[in-house]
């Protein structure tokens, strides 16, 4: 399949950047949007895409954390307060303590408390026995419901 560079450019442009094509505090939003899908989101489409009807049985699947909490990296990376969205490496904010004064701690009932219950009984079992129970609802991802496949 052939493309014409220039179309896809101005769909990119138009989809991400509201058809502006020059880069400032208007734009800037898209255009971060539009990095991340093109060097995040994307290929990991392709790769289970690429899967979704291989032999492989070591594929057991991919987590795409997309959850903005309370606390997030982005602030640190930016020396901005801007709502970025969810940014690379928040998930560990769910995972660990972060760094003094990025994060807080929880309210026990919070919903934050509930994700990092979730979120450590999904690592932990996936390290015990290579699979989570936390995964056992949902259904198998073929390229019948691809690329609609369930996820938690």
């Amino acid at each position: 399949v052939t493309c014409d560079t220039e179309d896809v450019i101005d769909s990119l442009v138009t989809e991400y950047m509201d058809g502006k094509s020059e880069l400032n505090n208007e734009t800037l939003n898209g255009f971060l949007e539009l990095l991340g899908d093109a060097y995040f989101i994307h290929p990991t489409y392709r790769l289970l895409k690429y899967n979704v009807n291989s032999s492989r049985s070591d594929l057991r699947g991919i987590i795409n954390f997309d959850y903005r909490g309370p606390y997030s990296y982005s602030p640190y990376y930016t020396n901005s307060s801007k709502d970025f969205g969810t940014v690379h490496i928040d998930d560990s904010l769910y995972l660990f303590n972060g760094p003094v004064g990025l994060s807080n701690g929880y309210a026990k009932q919070s919903p934050e408390a509930a994700l990092v219950k979730r979120y450590v009984r999904l690592y932990q079992s996936f390290a015990e026995n290579g699979y989570s129970d936390e995964f056992a609802g949902i259904e198998e991802c073929n390229d019948l419901n691809f690329p609609n496949c369930e996820y938690l």
